[in-house]
């Protein structure tokens, strides 16, 4: 079976088809411009089945490209920059918390010596949170 070899003419990708599919509608793999097969009878430019005349962009058009590019890149780098900085963010945040933590462990820690050292120096019957005798200096 014969074979049609072209390229694309937006991206340059070189693409073999089937003879049979000459002069009809396809889109190239790579890049999705749609395109006519080039037939094997050579066609003239414009002619149903002859490769479509490549367009040159005007001047206007490849300086907004161009503008739209660099306009990308630097949003690319904004992007990333902002990324470094939220995952600088994110883990100071999470050193103070562990920091938090580890002070109200410490805390905690500290008052529980408190409370055993000022259980040991309590008289007996007094005990945290125990009422005072009936009848004493307080109820007059």
């Amino acid at each position: 079976m014969l074979k049609i070899t072209f390229a694309c003419f937006h991206c340059q990708n070189p693409m073999t088809v089937e003879a049979e599919h000459g002069g009809k509608r396809g889109r190239c793999p790579k890049c999705g411009s749609e395109f006519a097969i080039p037939s094997l009878e050579g066609s003239a430019p414009g002619e149903p089945g002859a490769p479509p005349t490549p367009i040159s962009p005007s001047p206007e058009i490849l300086a907004e490209t161009s503008r739209l590019k660099k306009a990308l890149v630097e949003a690319g780098a904004r992007t990333a920059a902002a990324e470094r900085l939220a995952a600088e963010r994110d883990s100071e945040a999470r050193r103070q918390v562990a920091e938090g933590e580890r002070e109200i462990e410490r805390l905690g820690k500290e008052m529980e010596e408190l409370r055993s050292t000022a259980g040991a120096r309590m008289a007996p019957g007094e005990a945290e949170g125990a009422k005072p005798p009936r009848g004493g200096a307080e109820a007059r």
